[in-house]
C-alpha cells in the first residue's frame, strides 16, 4: 500500500541505482585481480552511476523533507534515525566477517574503528572500513548545509544560495584555490551540482515559473 506523500517513481529510481551501484561492485570485485581488463569479463562500469543518481534522488528528497519540517530538531533525528542505526550495523558487520570468518586481509586500529562509527572519517583522512562507505559522508554533509540554510530561515532565499554555491563548483572546478581542497571539503563543491539538480527537479515539479529554467540549468549540470 502506498504511504501517504511517498512518491512511487522516487522509489522506482532508488531501486534502479541500488541494483546498478550492487552489479557494479559485485562485477568489480568478482573481475579484480583476474584479468579486469579482458573484454571477456563482464564489468558493469556504468553501475557507478547509480551512485550519481542517488545523490540527485537525495537533493529532490531533502528540500521537500524540509519544506514540511516544522522545526531543526526533527529534522535531525528524521536524519539521524535514517543514516546511523544501519550504518552502525553494516560496520560491525564488515568488522566481524573480515575479522572472524574471512582471511586476516584487514587489521583496523582502534582508532580506524571509532572514526568509522562518526561517519566522519573521510575529513579527517582516515581510511574507511569499508570503501562503498565514501558516499554516507557526503550525504551527511549535504544534511549539514541543508539544514543550516533551513535553521537561519534562508530557504527563502536558496535560488540565490544554490546559484552562489554551482558558481563555487565551477570556480574550484577550473582555478587552483588556496586552501581549495579544505574547502571543496567543507562545501562538497566536487557533488554539489548533483544535489543542486534534485532540488531544481523538485522546484520544477512545484511550479510553472520556473520549470524551464531549472530544466536547463539541471541538465547543463548534470
Amino acid at each position: 500500500m502506498k504511504t501517504p506523500d511517498r512518491l512511487l517513481e522516487l522509489d522506482c529510481l532508488r531501486g534502479i541505482a541500488a541494483l546498478s551501484v550492487v552489479l557494479f561492485h559485485f562485477t568489480f570485485g568478482y573481475d579484480y585481480g583476474n584479468h579486469l581488463m579482458d573484454p571477456s569479463n563482464f564489468y558493469f562500469t556504468y553501475g557507478r552511476m547509480g551512485v550519481q543518481l542517488f545523490f540527485i534522488i537525495s537533493g529532490y528528497v531533502i528540500i521537500m523533507t524540509l519544506s514540511k519540517t516544522r522545526n531543526i530538531l526533527s529534522f535531525i533525528i528524521s536524519r539521524f534515525s535514517r543514516l546511523y542505526p544501519s550504518y552502525w550495523v553494516c560496520i560491525l558487520l564488515t568488522l566481524s566477517i573480515t575479522t572472524l570468518i574471512s582471511p586476516p586481509l584487514h587489521i583496523y586500529s582502534l582508532k580506524q574503528i571509532v572514526f568509522n562509527f562518526t561517519m566522519f572519517q573521510y575529513a579527517f583522512k582516515i581510511k574507511d572500513i569499508d570503501g562503498a562507505y565514501w558516499t554516507l559522508f557526503v550525504e551527511l554533509s549535504f544534511y549539514i548545509i541543508m539544514g543550516t540554510i533551513f535553521k537561519l530561515n534562508q530557504l527563502k532565499n536558496i535560488f540565490a544560495i544554490l546559484l552562489g554555491w554551482l558558481c563555487l563548483s565551477l570556480l574550484f572546478f577550473f582555478f587552483v584555490i588556496p586552501f581549495g581542497n579544505y574547502i571543496k571539503v567543507l562545501l562538497m563543491l566536487r557533488h554539489a551540482p548533483l544535489f543542486i539538480s534534485g532540488i531544481g527537479y523538485y522546484y520544477c515539479m512545484k511550479s510553472n515559473k520556473i520549470k524551464y529554467h531549472f530544466l536547463i540549468i539541471s541538465g547543463l549540470i548534470t
